[in-house]
């Protein structure tokens, strides 16, 4: 049978200047020049026949005959890649990275990622804190979390067709508290909560007053009390028994489950918000498929 294949160097170049949206990243990652880049691409365009990017001054674009090839050259440089290293039965570790706030990561991902680290040893895994937007294909970030409203989300989704968003788990807040701070066999009743130190995030000033008005309290100083500037920091002095805090819906499972924390009302307060799972469509590695798919299923557990 024979092929009549594009260059392969070209396609390197191509793909990677595609999915990058730059050459002189693509330059970087493939460790040439920019101007090899740019001979690559000219390279398969003659191929084709086709144009593959609008250049204007030092910005490139992909034209829509690259957009619908691009995906199917990663695909096959994958598939080449891949069937490479199974005929060598060597096959390095792959990199991913993660990018949450730091709530997230130290209070839901990272005691569950053990697991995912356990059952995939050739996947290393980079974490990134952040809180700021961010371009997963441009950052070289596979797969990031981020708490967003619904509008958000649905927007973040249609600004990128590039990116995959899916729903992990509802935010709602209750109070929570050491159990050293209720007399054996008691509740901590509205009464009890006047006299208790209120925890307070420094990003959500409103948590407390809207919670003591679903609950119908009064008389409470909603404002006093030390402030953190993160749910797991709040939650951590609420557990040394500094005082009752708000505890997020994801974050308080495992002190629950340790007897650290226990939650003395049984009204939530409903969030507008949710954390969400942004993943690239293309993708360049296909290990990043894995661990989308782990994810889910952890948080549908978590549900």
């Amino acid at each position: 049978m024979s092929f009549r294949l594009p260059p392969l160097n070209a396609c390197r170049a191509f793909e990677a200047a595609a999915r990058l949206g730059s050459f002189t990243r693509a330059a970087a990652e493939l460790n040439v020049t920019p101007t090899a880049i740019s001979h690559h691409v000219k390279v398969l365009e003659a191929w084709t026949g086709r144009r593959l990017f609008k250049r204007r001054n030092n910005n490139v674009t992909p034209t829509g005959d690259a957009r619908q090839l691009a995906p199917l050259v990663t695909e096959a440089l994958e598939r080449l890649a891949s069937g490479v290293q199974s005929v060598m039965g060597t096959k390095g570790p792959t990199l991913l990275t993660i990018s949450a706030q730091t709530d997230f990561s130290l209070k839901w991902l990272i005691p569950r990622l053990r697991r995912f680290a356990d059952r995939y040893p050739s996947i290393e895994l980079r974490f990134v804190s952040s809180y700021r937007a961010l371009d997963l294909i441009n950052e070289d970030i596979d797969i990031a979390v981020r708490y967003l409203s619904m509008e958000q989300s649905s927007e973040t989704a249609e600004i990128s067709s590039d990116l995959q968003v899916d729903h992990l788990l509802r935010a709602d807040l209750s109070p929570v508290a050491n159990p050293a701070l209720l007399p054996p066999g008691a509740v901590l009743d509205a009464e009890a909560l006047r006299r208790c130190t209120l925890l307070h995030v420094s990003g959500a000033p409103d948590d407390w007053r809207n919670w003591l008005d679903a609950a119908g309290i009064q008389g409470v100083n909603s404002a006093k009390g030390p402030t953190f500037d993160s749910y797991a920091l709040s939650g951590e002095a609420a557990a040394q028994k500094w005082g009752v805090a708000m505890g997020r819906a994801g974050f308080i499972e495992a002190d629950l489950a340790a007897g650290r924390l226990v939650v003395p009302f049984p009204i939530k307060l409903a969030s507008r918000r949710s954390w969400f799972l942004l993943t690239a469509r293309r993708a360049s590695k296909p290990q990043v498929a894995k661990l989308r798919t782990w994810i889910l299923k952890e948080a549908a557990s978590t549900r």
